[in-house]
């Protein structure tokens, strides 16, 4: 972000922030989350005037089918994606905020330089960008682009193929391809522990194989033995409609 010296508001909008603590997060249990939903003054908030850009990215059961097909599978996540996508300069101005280092610190004003998370339009404009990576890359690295292209469910890459070495391949031309767009690819999970080795940052532990599960796609994925299951909570009650048994 960076600081705004002219504070001339009227082509501006300040978007408030808070806090999410999620303690069971390794990498980030602390994030800050941006409400561009918070109504101002005039009734309308700025994603309630905002274009979402609609979906560019495959259905679910699409995604997950194809993933069944690969004999030797991983995922992997783009670190901290929107923020490594810049927004245009007359654009910035509807992405302020106000902040301040310490509490004793006085209130300063910045606007956001990048894609912001908590904006409607956002993961439209993080998927449009990867796919424009993916097709100005496509002659160096044709498989890596589509996979970006078809693999992707925001920033989750599940894919694979039917072989080690295709695989290792894949795995080392999608960080190339996507270091090339300034993206760092971390938490590798995968279902074959040669697909871990030499990368620092796998989030999986195959000494323990019962316990290790993996959250994706709004399912539990244990890469041993490379199941895809769900978790359920069933209230117990003594009598059901139909309603409830159908749900």
């Amino acid at each position: 972000m960076q600081q705004i010296k002219n504070e001339d508001n009227t082509k501006s909008q300040y978007i408030p922030h808070h806090c999410i603590y999620k303690p069971e997060k390794a990498t980030t249990p602390l994030r800050v989350v941006c409400d561009a939903s918070a109504k101002t003054s005039t009734g309308q908030s700025l994603n309630s005037i905002l274009l979402n850009g609609g979906s560019i990215q495959d259905d679910l059961f699409s995604l997950v089918t194809r993933f069944r097909t690969h004999k030797y599978v991983f995922s992997v996540d783009i670190q901290k994606m929107y923020i490594q996508i810049l927004v245009g300069p007359s654009q910035r101005d509807l992405q302020r905020i106000v902040w301040k280092e310490t509490n004793n610190s006085p209130i300063k004003i910045d606007h956001l330089n990048t894609v912001t998370y908590g904006m409607v339009s956002a993961p439209f404009l993080a998927m449009r960008a990867l796919k424009a990576l993916a097709d100005t890359e496509h002659q160096d690295f044709p498989e890596a682009a589509k996979v970006i292209s078809i693999d992707m469910y925001m920033d989750d890459i599940l894919s694979g193929a039917t072989s080690l070495i295709s695989a290792k391949k894949l795995q080392d031309d999608l960080s190339e391809l996507l270091r090339r767009g300034g993206f760092e690819l971390h938490k590798w999970v995968s279902n074959h522990p040669d697909l871990l080795n030499d990368i620092s940052t796998s989030e999986y532990s195959f000494e323990d194989t019962q316990s290790n599960t993996v959250k994706t796609l709004g399912m539990v994925w244990k890469p041993q033995p490379d199941q895809l299951t769900f978790q359920v909570s069933v209230n117990h009650n003594d009598s059901l409609t139909k309603r409830e048994v159908l749900s």
